[in-house]
C-alpha cells in the first residue's frame, strides 16, 4: 500500500519538478508559461532517457555541483539578509491558524523526496550505515536552508515581488545581490540544483516499480532489467509515459505548481503516516519516541488535505484489491491435460 500511495504521486511529483526547473531557468531569458512548460518538460524527459541508457551522473561530479550551487545559495543569503525588515513578519499568521496546516501540506512537499532512495539500497557497499548517515546530514541540511530562505524571503517581501516579475523569489534575490546580469547563472544554477535530485527521484522511482513487480504487488511485466543497461526499462518507459501525458495535461488545463502540490503531498502525507506509524511498531527507546511525535505530526497535517483523503483512501483501496486479486490468482491451480 505505502509503495503504491508513492507512486500515485509520481506523475504530479515530477512535473512540479520539471516546472521548478524550467522557472528557474525560463525567467531570465524573459521566456513565457510555453517556456516553463518547454523547458521543465524536456528536463524531465532527460531525467528518464538518462535512466533509461544506464547512465548515471558520477556520485563525485554530483557532489562537486551540489556544493558549488550549494554555496552560491549561501552567498546569496548572506547579501539578502542585509535587507531582512522584521516588520515583514507582522501581522503573524494574517490568514488564521488554520492557514499554518493548510500552508504545511504544500510545504511538506519540499522535504519529501530523499526517501526515494530507499530502493538504490542494494547498489551500496553498506547500506546499513550509509543510508543512516546520508539520511540523518541532508535531512539536517535541507531544513537548516529551507529555514533560512524562508526567513529572508519574508524578510525582504521577495515573494510577492518575484511573482510580479516572473521570477522565483531566489532568483530575485540572487539578482539584487549580484546584479541583473547575474540571473541567467543564478537560474541555471537553479535548475541545476533542481535537476540533480530530480534524476535520482527517476532512478529511485523506477527501482520501487522494480522492487513491487518483483515482490508481486504490480505486475511482474514491469519487474524486468535491461540485459545491457541492468535499468528497469519498462517501468522507466510507463512512469515517463504517465508523467509526459501529466505535463500535457497540466499545460492544456492551465495546471501550475499551486495546483499540483496537494495532489502530490497527500499521498506522500500518507506514506509518511504508515511509515512512522510502522517505526512505531519496530524501533524501540528514543527512535519510537520520534517516530511517535512524527506520527501526530503527520497525522495532523493530513487532516488539512480536505477532500483529497478520498483520493489517498482510493489508491489505498486499489493497492489492497490488486494484492488480493494477485493473491487469489497464486491460490488457483493451473489448469491442464
Amino acid at each position: 500500500m505505502a509503495g503504491w500511495l508513492f507512486l500515485a504521486q509520481v506523475p504530479t511529483g515530477t512535473v512540479i519538478a520539471g516546472l521548478i526547473a524550467g522557472s528557474y531557468l525560463a525567467a531570465p531569458l524573459g521566456l513565457g508559461r510555453e517556456g516553463v512548460f518547454l523547458i521543465g518538460g524536456s528536463m524531465v524527459v532527460a531525467a528518464f532517457a538518462l535512466n533509461l541508457l544506464g547512465l548515471r551522473i558520477a556520485g563525485a561530479v554530483q557532489g562537486l555541483v551540489t556544493a558549488g550551487v550549494l554555496g552560491l545559495v549561501i552567498l546569496i543569503l548572506v547579501f539578502a539578509a542585509r535587507d531582512v525588515r522584521w516588520d515583514a513578519f507582522t501581522p503573524f499568521a494574517p490568514m488564521g491558524w488554520s492557514a499554518v496546516g493548510v500552508a504545511a501540506t504544500q510545504l511538506f512537499w519540499a522535504f519529501v523526496g530523499w526517501e526515494a532512495i530507499t530502493p538504490l539500497a542494494e547498489e551500496f557497499r553498506n547500506p546499513e550505515r550509509d543510508l543512516m548517515r546520508a539520511s540523518v546530514v541532508s535531512v539536517g541540511l535541507v531544513a537548516a536552508l529551507y529555514l533560512a530562505l524562508a526567513v529572508v524571503t519574508i524578510g525582504t517581501r521577495a515573494y510577492g515581488a518575484g511573482m510580479s516579475a516572473g521570477l522565483p523569489p531566489f532568483a530575485l534575490m540572487g539578482g539584487k545581490a549580484f546584479g541583473a546580469r547575474a540571473l541567467p547563472i543564478i537560474g541555471l544554477a537553479g535548475g541545476v540544483l533542481t535537476f540533480l535530485p530530480l534524476n535520482a527521484y527517476v532512478a529511485g522511482t523506477s527501482r520501487l516499480v522494480y522492487a513491487l513487480a518483483q515482490a508481486g504487488d504490480l505486475p511482474l511485466w514491469a519487474g524486468a532489467l535491461h540485459p545491457k543497461t541492468k535499468a528497469p526499462h519498462r517501468a522507466l518507459l510507463v512512469v515517463g509515459a504517465l508523467c509526459v501525458v501529466a505535463i500535457g495535461l497540466a499545460y492544456r488545463y492551465q495546471l501550475g505548481i499551486s495546483s499540483l502540490l496537494p495532489l502530490s503531498t497527500s499521498s506522500f502525507i500518507a506514506t509518511y503516516v504508515m511509515s512512522m506509524a510502522a517505526a512505531v511498531r519496530l524501533l524501540k527507546g528514543i527512535p519510537a519516541v520520534l517516530a511517535a511525535v512524527s506520527l501526530v505530526g503527520c497525522v495532523v497535517i493530513l487532516l488539512f488535505v480536505g477532500a483529497l483523503v478520498l483520493w489517498v483512501a482510493t489508491v489505498a483501496l486499489a493497492s489492497v484489491l490488486y494484492g488480493l486479486a494477485a493473491n487469489r490468482r497464486k491460490l488457483v491451480p493451473p489448469t491442464g491435460r
